[in-house]
């Protein structure tokens, strides 16, 4: 009698399962991306802003030279935004919610750090991918090492406290808006402090 319950709840369960299978992502990848232009704006009112949202993770202080007034940190930016022309139905999909691409098959944000040290430096590299919603939702994460300036006063030192506006990005061809937050320092503010024993 217990083989036959284990039998009939493993046909129960077993008719929910809708496993995805390569040739299934290949045939919803070729469907969402036939005409498709990752140099066009995803909207499709062009003269509407896209929102962006960008979070600031922070993994390391690499570097700070008081002289040159440069800040060498490690981290990554997670920016969020809605590209309205690479949405599908699940349903007609096997229940295929999400996927992955690189990111350079998409549109993104031109985005570059404003307070460079030496230049103006386009975030992500091309080896990265973007995780991709049916809804259009898309979730980027470019990773960096960021060289950028940082006023340091060493009127005090060693006993100053130094605070660094955090690294700021912009969109250099101004039809996004975004909204800012970093979330290890949520008042947007870093402050180091050394102490040394005399």
């Amino acid at each position: 009698m217990q083989l036959h319950s284990g039998l009939v709840v493993f046909l129960c369960f077993g008719g929910f399962v809708h496993p995805q299978t390569p040739a299934d992502l290949s045939r919803l990848l070729v469907t969402i991306f036939d005409g498709y232009n990752n140099r066009i704006r995803p909207i499709q009112n062009q003269t509407e802003p896209i929102l962006l949202d960008i979070s600031m993770y922070l993994f390391s202080i690499n570097e700070v030279d008081e002289v040159d007034k440069k800040l060498v940190t490690t981290g990554y930016l997670e920016v969020r935004w809605t590209d309205g022309l690479l949405k599908w139905d699940p349903n007609l999909w096997n229940r295929t919610v999400y996927l992955t691409v690189p990111q350079d098959s998409i549109w993104k944000p031109d985005l570059v750090l404003k307070n460079g040290f030496t230049r103006f430096e386009e975030m992500g590299e091309s080896f990265n991918y973007v995780f991709l919603a049916n809804d259009g939702s898309v979730i980027w994460k470019p990773y960096e090492v960021f060289e950028t300036r940082c006023s340091i006063d060493i009127t005090y030192f060693p006993y100053d406290t130094q605070v660094h506006l955090s690294s700021s990005c912009r969109q250099s061809n101004y039809d996004c808006i975004t909204g800012k937050t970093t979330k290890i320092f949520p008042d947007s503010s870093l402050v180091l402090s050394w102490l040394s024993a005399v």
